[in-house]
């Protein structure tokens, strides 16, 4: 709970609510931002609902970028 508060923070709550029902283009720079924090694939996928199968292809896409 502290570390979705501390996201919730960094990003807006309502960012963060509504962050699986996104474009794309948009919820994939956060999840790679909240990865990039140091959140691990199963906290981002927590805290915001997208699935761990998403996350797993963002990471892996940032990481070639």
């Amino acid at each position: 709970t502290e570390i979705r508060a501390a996201v919730a923070d960094a990003i807006g709550e309502n960012t963060l609510r509504n962050l699986s029902s996104l474009a794309r283009s948009e919820r994939d720079p956060v999840i790679a931002d909240l990865l990039r924090a140091g959140l691990s694939i199963r906290q981002v996928e927590r805290i915001t609902g997208v699935s761990r199968g998403v996350i797993q292809r963002i990471k892996r896409i940032s990481r070639e970028s």
